[in-house]
């Protein structure tokens, strides 16, 4: 291994090997990209995507979308953000190479500008249909981007101009904890849990009284899963415990985790020992990976159920 970059996705193995050693990673939807020692953008596509990565430099935090290919999205270390072109200047569709990647691209043109006129941002996250950009002052902004795509998606547009809406309305946000394309979930400052979109699932398998309960904890990461009929909601607490382990994980230990992922039927968890455990989904008893220090999970394709892969960053001992 030249690097400390380990995938379960076959396609990506051979490209990932040859990026340098990384100090932060991101799965999206048929991308893997990373962040390394000097603040440069480094990454692997199965769909050929093309970014320009002298412009991607001093680069803190990635966002990528895990539903539609090639979304990436950029914060720097100045505070202001940056977005990958070729899905939105030159996607001609699922199953066909980029048809070129033009700036006279008049939607594109929108996005571009809107994303770079974003400044004094802190934290950036996506959820397949807005950029979601946390600001110094506790407001999030929120950038519609899939209109940008001349592509089918499954997202309802009512709910999520309804999110966006929501969101603008928020202030004193100290932290956006989940983006899903169903609910985003974030924290203030005083404790309190922010939560736009449909609470359905959230509420039916988590539990609203237990969902109440967390604004005494400060709330430091969250993933969504489905199991069965519903989807099912896992937070992280800054002292290292989950909440929102159900039944179906009787006897699990959730206490020592770092970071929670979950996409599909797939949930997993990072310990600060460096184990990952495998509530529900990707099998990692048989991976053999050393000691991980972060973890990413992504899809495969946008076609699919289940087509999910899992990247990891080693801890170097």
């Amino acid at each position: 291994m030249s690097n400390n970059i380990y995938t379960t996705n076959e396609q990506l193995t051979n490209q990932l090997s040859r990026l340098p050693s990384l100090r932060s990673i991101y799965a999206g939807c048929a991308l893997t990209a990373g962040i390394d020692i000097d603040g440069e953008l480094q990454y692997s596509s199965t769909n050929f995507a093309y970014l320009s990565t002298k412009y991607w430099i001093n680069v803190v935090q990635l966002a990528l979308d895990k539903y539609h290919p090639d979304v990436i999205f950029g914060l720097k270390a100045d505070k202001t953000c940056v977005v990958g072109k070729c899905p939105f200047a030159g996607w001609a569709s699922y199953n066909e190479r980029y048809s070129g990647t033009r700036m006279g691209n008049d939607s594109f043109g929108w996005l571009l500008r809107s994303v770079h006129n974003l400044n004094g941002i802190v934290q950036i996250a996506v959820n397949g249909s807005h950029l979601f950009a946390l600001d110094e002052d506790g407001m999030v902004h929120a950038i519609e981007y899939r209109s940008t795509m001349n592509i089918w998606t499954p997202f309802t547009p009512s709910l999520s101009e309804q999110i966006a809406k929501s969101v603008r309305s928020w202030h004193d946000v100290r932290h956006i904890i989940l983006a899903e394309e169903e609910v985003v979930i974030a924290q203030m400052n005083n404790g309190e849990l922010l939560c736009a979109g449909s609470t359905q699932d959230l509420y039916g398998t988590f539990g609203e009284k237990d969902f109440v309960k967390l604004q005494d904890t400060q709330i430091v990461d969250a993933c969504a899963y489905f199991g069965g009929e519903s989807k099912y909601y896992a937070f992280l607490d800054a002292e290292n415990n989950i909440h929102g382990l159900s039944r179906r994980f009787a006897g699990a230990d959730g206490k020592y985790f770092v970071q929670i992922v979950g996409l599909d039927h797939s949930f997993l968890g990072l310990k600060d020992n460096g184990e990952i455990v495998s509530f529900q989904g990707i099998e990692t008893d048989k991976l053999h990976w050393p000691g991980m220090k972060q973890i990413s999970i992504g899809k495969e394709s946008p076609i699919g159920y289940d087509n999910v892969f899992l990247v990891g960053l080693s801890r170097g001992e």
